[in-house]
């Protein structure tokens, strides 16, 4: 994300949030990017994935150059550029969450995990970064709600775990 010098968050109309990244990235040269998770379904007998989006209506913008903001708002489906304070640019915990989603590429994929005695530990995946902020897991579906908090979102996501039983706590990594 180094790369990037402005960071922007857009709101757009629910269900329209792919054809606004597209738009975005084609007709301002821009990294658009939406959050999304991945889980599985079974489904008529087989293992199907779904795609799911985690803050609907809600597309991060990244640019290395300035724009004048009202050339975001002009494209197809936008409703606004989120300002808090008068600003467009996010800052501070927005900034943060941003970069995670970007360093993502958008998509949350599964964790893994471990038992040890009734709680879970995590061991890799994006419910690493979030750990200390879970606030309920279901063990029996293999998803964790997570609790985030920026300066303008206070949500609860779920993201998907998955056991692994080959972990050892104790051991070195190299």
């Amino acid at each position: 994300m180094r790369t990037f010098r402005h960071v922007y968050c857009v709101f757009c109309e629910t269900g329209k949030e792919r054809i606004v990244k597209l738009l975005c990235e084609k007709i301002l040269g821009v990294r658009a990017v939406l959050l999304t998770t991945v889980n599985y379904k079974f489904y008529r007998g087989k293992h199907r994935e779904i795609t799911n989006r985690v803050l609907p209506s809600y597309l991060f913008i990244y640019l290395r150059d300035d724009i004048d903001i009202y050339r975001i708002a002009q494209i197809s489906h936008v409703f606004r550029v989120l300002s808090l304070s008068g600003e467009y640019e996010l800052h501070e915990r927005d900034l943060k969450f941003a970069k995670w989603v970007y360093e993502t590429g958008g998509i949350i994929k599964t964790s893994r995990v471990y038992r040890e005695g009734d709680h879970v530990v995590v061991v890799d995946g994006p419910l690493k970064d979030y750990e200390r902020d879970i606030v309920w897991v279901d063990k029996r579906k293999g998803k964790a709600k997570v609790s985030i908090q920026t300066e303008s979102l206070d949500i609860g996501i779920w993201l998907s775990f998955e056991y692994v039983s080959d972990y050892q706590p104790n051991q070195l990594l190299g």
